[in-house]
């Protein structure tokens, strides 16, 4: 098994991964996300941590033995305010949901850390923006 983790800066982007990682097949026992998102129909991620609970989400993470410069990089990017998808994948399916997440736009961590470094401040609000409206046909 390996780990495929990635930080969504938005809302939209982290749904299409997951929506992805659906149409791959992939399990959603297999995928943890925090916060958590609306649930699609029919498949729903487990929980990693409750929301904003950046102790509870370090713990997780170490539980699953991820090296401590890389929990540190992911609960910075929770605590500003980042989607964090983890997906428990077998080793010859990982590169196959390593796509699905960076086609979905997940970006590349050192484009976040750069970002963050030269940005310090930088946080994503996305509770904020409300979420896009689809106007449904009438009958």
């Amino acid at each position: 098994m390996r780990r495929v983790v990635a930080l969504f800066d938005a809302p939209e982007p982290a749904r299409r991964g997951l929506a992805a990682l659906a149409a791959a097949g992939v399990a959603a026992d297999d995928v943890w996300l925090t916060p958590p998102l609306p649930a699609m129909v029919g498949w729903t991620p487990a929980a990693l941590a409750p929301p904003l609970d950046l102790v509870a989400l370090r713990q997780s993470l170490a539980a699953r033995e991820m090296p401590p410069p890389l929990i540190e990089f992911y609960v910075d990017g929770v605590r500003r305010g980042a989607i964090l998808v983890l997906v428990e994948a077998p080793t010859a399916a990982a590169a196959t949901v390593a796509d699905c997440l960076t086609t979905a736009g997940a970006p590349d961590p050192a484009t976040l850390v750069a970002r963050w470094q030269t940005q310090p401040g930088t946080t994503y609000d996305w509770a904020a923006v409300a979420p896009p409206v689809v106007d449904l046909p009438t009958v």
